[in-house]
Protein backbone atom coordinates (compact mmCIF):
# COMPACT_ATOMS: atom_id res chain seq x y z
CA UNK A 1 0.00 0.00 0.00
CA UNK A 2 3.00 2.39 0.69
CA UNK A 3 4.66 1.50 -2.54
CA UNK A 4 1.57 2.39 -4.48
CA UNK A 5 1.20 6.08 -2.65
CA UNK A 6 4.64 6.64 -3.10
CA UNK A 7 4.99 5.63 -6.63
CA UNK A 8 1.91 8.31 -7.09
CA UNK A 9 2.95 10.75 -4.32
CA UNK A 10 6.92 11.29 -5.58
CA UNK A 11 6.11 11.52 -9.20
CA UNK A 12 3.05 14.23 -8.32
CA UNK A 13 5.40 16.22 -6.35
CA UNK A 14 8.19 16.08 -9.05
CA UNK A 15 6.14 17.48 -11.38
CA UNK A 16 4.66 20.14 -8.90
CA UNK A 17 8.61 20.94 -8.09
CA UNK A 18 9.69 21.65 -11.39
CA UNK A 19 6.44 23.52 -12.18
CA UNK A 20 7.27 25.51 -9.70
CA UNK A 21 11.04 26.52 -10.47
CA UNK A 22 10.13 26.66 -14.31
CA UNK A 23 6.66 29.04 -14.36
CA UNK A 24 7.16 30.94 -11.07
CA UNK A 25 10.47 32.71 -11.27
CA UNK A 26 9.10 34.28 -14.70
CA UNK A 27 5.83 35.62 -12.79
CA UNK A 28 7.62 37.46 -10.22
CA UNK A 29 9.69 39.26 -12.90
CA UNK A 30 6.87 39.55 -15.16
CA UNK A 31 6.75 43.22 -16.72
CA UNK A 32 3.80 44.73 -18.20
CA UNK A 33 4.74 45.32 -22.17
CA UNK A 34 3.22 48.69 -22.28
CA UNK A 35 5.40 50.01 -19.53
CA UNK A 36 8.22 50.47 -21.70
CA UNK A 37 6.51 49.56 -25.55
CA UNK A 38 4.47 52.51 -25.33
CA UNK A 39 6.75 55.13 -25.40
CA UNK A 40 7.10 56.74 -28.32
CA UNK A 41 5.26 58.58 -31.38
CA UNK A 42 1.99 56.79 -33.13
CA UNK A 43 -0.18 57.78 -35.59
CA UNK A 44 -4.26 57.06 -35.89
CA UNK A 45 -4.80 54.21 -38.65
CA UNK A 46 -7.59 54.62 -41.28
CA UNK A 47 -6.97 57.56 -42.35
CA UNK A 48 -8.29 57.85 -46.03
CA UNK A 49 -6.91 60.03 -48.64
CA UNK A 50 -9.59 62.21 -48.71
CA UNK A 51 -9.79 62.55 -44.65
CA UNK A 52 -8.00 65.10 -43.04
CA UNK A 53 -4.72 64.15 -41.55
CA UNK A 54 -4.15 60.96 -39.11
CA UNK A 55 -3.67 62.31 -35.43
CA UNK A 56 -0.49 61.72 -33.62
CA UNK A 57 -0.11 60.41 -29.87
CA UNK A 58 3.04 60.83 -28.38
CA UNK A 59 4.05 59.16 -25.14
CA UNK A 60 7.16 59.88 -23.37
CA UNK A 61 7.96 59.08 -19.68
CA UNK A 62 7.59 61.96 -16.92
CA UNK A 63 10.93 62.93 -15.34
CA UNK A 64 11.31 60.95 -12.28
CA UNK A 65 7.91 60.38 -11.98
CA UNK A 66 7.11 64.20 -11.74
CA UNK A 67 3.96 64.86 -9.47
CA UNK A 68 3.62 61.26 -9.63
CA UNK A 69 2.63 60.53 -12.80
CA UNK A 70 4.65 57.99 -15.18
CA UNK A 71 4.28 59.53 -18.04
CA UNK A 72 3.21 62.68 -19.86
CA UNK A 73 0.51 62.18 -23.39
CA UNK A 74 0.32 64.50 -26.25
CA UNK A 75 -2.65 63.25 -28.00
CA UNK A 76 -3.35 66.36 -30.94
CA UNK A 77 -7.06 64.71 -31.79
CA UNK A 78 -7.68 66.59 -27.66
CA UNK A 79 -4.89 69.09 -27.55
CA UNK A 80 -1.61 69.84 -28.20
CA UNK A 81 -0.71 70.41 -24.51
CA UNK A 82 0.94 67.19 -22.56
CA UNK A 83 -1.85 65.41 -20.30
CA UNK A 84 -0.14 63.54 -17.21
CA UNK A 85 -0.56 59.73 -17.43
CA UNK A 86 0.07 56.97 -15.07
CA UNK A 87 0.47 52.87 -15.23
CA UNK A 88 -2.65 51.40 -14.40
CA UNK A 89 -2.08 47.64 -14.72
CA UNK A 90 -1.62 46.71 -18.53
CA UNK A 91 -3.45 50.21 -19.79
CA UNK A 92 -2.58 53.77 -19.19
CA UNK A 93 -4.73 56.21 -17.73
CA UNK A 94 -4.89 60.00 -19.31
CA UNK A 95 -5.93 62.12 -16.97
CA UNK A 96 -7.92 65.39 -17.90
CA UNK A 97 -7.05 69.30 -16.74
CA UNK A 98 -7.77 68.65 -13.42
CA UNK A 99 -6.14 65.19 -13.00
CA UNK A 100 -9.59 64.06 -11.16
CA UNK A 101 -10.92 62.55 -14.54
CA UNK A 102 -9.64 59.76 -17.09
CA UNK A 103 -9.97 61.01 -20.32
CA UNK A 104 -8.67 58.35 -22.57
CA UNK A 105 -7.27 54.77 -21.76
CA UNK A 106 -4.44 53.39 -23.41
CA UNK A 107 -4.09 49.87 -24.73
CA UNK A 108 -1.41 47.93 -25.86
CA UNK A 109 -0.88 45.14 -28.45
CA UNK A 110 2.52 43.99 -28.40
CA UNK A 111 1.72 40.97 -31.10
CA UNK A 112 1.07 43.94 -33.68
CA UNK A 113 2.22 46.81 -31.92
CA UNK A 114 -0.47 49.10 -32.00
CA UNK A 115 -2.15 51.26 -29.30
CA UNK A 116 -6.00 51.39 -28.71
CA UNK A 117 -7.23 54.56 -27.42
CA UNK A 118 -10.53 54.71 -25.89
CA UNK A 119 -12.30 57.20 -23.83
CA UNK A 120 -13.44 55.70 -20.43
CA UNK A 121 -16.92 53.36 -20.80
CA UNK A 122 -15.50 52.07 -24.56
CA UNK A 123 -16.52 55.41 -26.53
CA UNK A 124 -14.91 57.22 -29.38
CA UNK A 125 -12.39 54.24 -30.31
CA UNK A 126 -9.00 54.81 -32.22
CA UNK A 127 -6.22 52.50 -33.32
CA UNK A 128 -2.87 53.72 -33.78
CA UNK A 129 0.38 52.25 -35.17
CA UNK A 130 3.94 53.35 -34.28
CA UNK A 131 5.68 56.28 -36.11
CA UNK A 132 8.81 55.92 -34.23
CA UNK A 133 10.33 55.49 -30.68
Amino acid sequence: MIKKVLLIVVPVLIVAVLAAVVIVPPLLTHSVAIETRAVGVWQETGASPTSPPAYRLTISRAPSGAYGHDYSVTYTRTSKAPFPAVLAGDEIYVWGENTKDVVWVIDYNARTDTLLVTRPGGRDLHGLRRVSN
